[in-house]
């Protein structure tokens, strides 16, 4: 369904001069009793939906200071007898817990994409510094059992098909954007929302996009009618926008096209094997989009025009939408092992000082990285200054990651956490060579760089095992170990080969290159004296391992090299 299709062409019921005018108004306005005319009619149902609008979000408004409940708790029970509300059995809402708590729940890591979607709908950790969305938010002026009291929905379908789908969506743009603490909605979702009740083909885009995600969360292999209405309805629409070069490239359109470009049809087979990731695999709901869902080409090239012509993502004023599409090409980049197209965009006004504030001295993974020192007294500081670089930031999100796991008081809030993970990783890919430049990166750094991607597909940027890369890293790591040029450096960079073979054993889960692996290890292991795994740990701990994501597959490891080899005496 996503291919081109043709689409014909809709009047807008509220285009001209009279969508002028109300658009711009913050106030209730009347409408003619008895319409005698087309355009007196037209003018009624337009007034009638600004009102709502404007309804609904001094409604949204009160909720949030805290007295739209009881606002709402009278207006119900004054209609209780009068209308009956609208039936919501047709989707569940979307997972409603904070984005971070898919591995803390219960201090353990996701082992599968089954498993990762269902610790979605766990409860958030005791204390979490945010307030749950109730699915009945965007309810808050109901009073017919409709978001809407006058049903002028931009849009065709029954208001019982569309409210409870449109709950899903509040949900989704809490975990998109969450809120701060004592909030239930952040400022950003309000604008995301208001921007989707006052254009249809954004608002029927967001249908459409809820629809797809349902498809993951209800394991439903099929789109529906309805779906296949809001694409057209969507794909309508955004072609009337291009027809006029003044809303051709406004972030109406684009938050349009890039809604498209990222709800393809779903990955519905995941790996029989896959290594242990996390903490955070659901922030920003990356274990959907990083790979559960396919991107759509046509799309994305249109997205990519659209930012040419707008002039960029700093060009974008709606709050969050240049993030959101910055994060999306940090996955893209991550799935394919390419360089980052796009700028990163940040949320918050500053990333190096709170990563720089979870490097303390008394955190207790202090340590953690010191056997990267060897690279720079091999190869010199030049060379490998910008890999040292990331390398102290991944350490800092490491420790914050573990502040976040532990509860500590220096933990900090998953806003930032989620700017300095897109930060970290969107530096760590752009130190990945053009195919022209692969030759001119040292065999060693070349080793170290990669063993560092897989440690950040492990801990820092969990991408869903679905549609992680890392059979691709193994051979990579494979290929640079049997390179001639790295023998030299067996012995002076022990542990740090070390290290990058077990990071390259661990990408290697489920393909055919474990054996190898776990062979090599065997022989290394036995020539630098290791012979339990708490010393390999040791060893491992000097480079990037976090215990919490990474022990178990380390020790699984450890027991098939011992297995392995009849004359190792397990310890």
């Amino acid at each position: 369904m996503h291919k081109a299709r043709a689409v014909t062409p809709r009047p807008d019921p509220s285009a001209g001069i009279a969508a002028a005018d109300v658009r711009g108004t913050k106030t209730f306005q009347f409408v003619t009793a008895n319409p005698s005319t087309d355009a007196e009619r037209s003018r009624n149902k337009t007034l009638v939906r600004s009102n709502a609008s404007n309804y609904h979000w001094r409604r949204v408004k009160k909720s949030t200071d805290g007295t739209a409940s009881r606002t709402v708790g009278r207006r119900r029970s004054s209609n209780r007898g009068q209308v009956k509300p609208s039936k919501r059995t047709l989707a569940p809402a979307t997972p409603q817990t904070v984005a971070s708590s898919s591995t803390e729940s219960e201090d353990r890591t996701p082992k599968s994409e089954e498993e990762s979607i269902e610790l979605v709908n766990e409860s958030p950790l005791p204390g979490s510094e945010l307030v749950i969305t109730p699915a009945t938010h965007l309810s808050s002026l109901v009073v017919s059992g409709h978001h809407d009291p006058f049903e002028t929905y931009p849009c065709d379908l029954p208001k019982e098909f569309v409210s409870p789908v449109l709950d899903q969506v509040n949900s989704f743009l809490s975990l998109m954007f969450p809120p701060e603490k004592g909030q239930t909605f952040s400022p950003h979702s309000e604008k995301w929302l208001r921007m989707t009740f006052r254009d249809r083909s954004l608002f029927h885009a967001s249908l459409f996009c809820q629809l797809t995600r349902n498809r993951i969360f209800l394991l439903s292999p099929a789109e529906s009618r309805e779906q296949v209405q809001c694409y057209t309805e969507t794909i309508r629409g955004v072609h009337q926008k291009f027809a006029d070069s003044s809303m051709s490239c406004e972030d109406e359109n684009i938050l349009a096209v890039y809604a498209l470009s990222y709800h393809g049809e779903p990955r519905l087979h995941p790996p029989a094997a896959a290594p242990s990731q996390g903490p955070l695999t659901t922030l920003q709901l990356l274990h959907l989009y990083g790979g559960r869902l396919h991107t759509v080409n046509v799309h994305l090239q249109g997205l990519a025009k659209m930012l040419t012509l707008r002039g960029g993502l700093s060009q974008i004023k709606l709050p969050g939408l240049a993030q959101a599409i910055s994060f999306g090409d940090i996955i893209l980049a991550s799935q394919t092992l390419t360089k980052p197209m796009l700028s990163y965009e940040k949320m918050h006004d500053d990333v190096i000082g709170p990563l720089n504030a979870a490097s303390r001295k008394t955190h207790p993974l202090v340590g953690l990285g010191r056997g990267f020192r060897v690279l720079p007294e091999i190869l010199g500081h030049e060379m490998v200054e910008k890999l040292l670089i990331v390398l102290k930031w991944i350490i800092q999100y490491t420790f914050a990651v573990d502040d976040h796991v532990k509860e500590r008081p220096e933990a900090q809030k998953l806003g930032c956490l989620s700017d300095e993970r897109n930060f970290v990783q969107h530096n760590l890919l752009l130190l990945t060579p053009l195919p022209a430049e692969v030759q001119d990166e040292h065999p060693l750094l070349r080793l170290a760089r990669l063993g560092t991607v897989v440690y950040s597909l492990l801990v820092v940027f969990p991408l869903p095992a679905i549609a992680a890369p890392f059979h691709q890293l193994a051979r990579a790591i494979k290929t640079q170990l049997l390179d001639p040029s790295i023998q030299p450096w067996w012995t002076e960079a022990s542990d740090l080969i070390l290290w990058a073979t077990a990071m390259g054993a661990i990408a290697a889960v489920g393909s055919s290159d474990r054996p190898w692996y776990r062979s090599i290890l065997d022989e290394l292991t036995r020539r630098l004296g290791i012979g339990s795994w708490p010393s390999m740990r040791e060893r491992l701990g000097m480079f990037l391992w976090y215990e919490y994501t990474n022990d178990s597959d380390g020790i699984r490891l450890w027991r098939e090299i011992e297995e392995s080899n009849l004359f190792r005496v397990p310890k």
